[in-house]
């Protein structure tokens, strides 16, 4: 249904709303929709991956599908390190 669970540290909260209409209503610089089913905040993100993301306090990979990864890539900004695909 229409219901999204938003994950915190230890816990969580279930909103009866869509993903698209939560993203909405927070700051679009600071969560980033990164699966049909998923968004993640930026400040959490500790890992990321070609087909998923690890954010802090969360013990499961949060999955990045092939048409948000592009996006999702170009507005994080990794300090110090350059494009998750670059090649050293």
């Amino acid at each position: 249904g229409n219901y999204v669970k938003f994950y915190m540290a230890g816990s969580y909260l279930m909103a009866r709303t869509t993903l698209d209409t939560a993203l909405s209503q927070l700051p679009a610089n600071q969560f980033l929709k990164v699966h049909r089913s998923f968004a993640a905040s930026v400040h959490h993100i500790v890992e990321i991956a070609r087909d998923f993301l690890i954010l802090a306090g969360l013990e499961l990979a949060v999955p990045v599908s092939k048409q948000y990864y592009p996006e999702f890539t170009e507005q994080i900004t990794i300090i110090g390190s350059g494009s998750p695909d670059q090649k050293d």
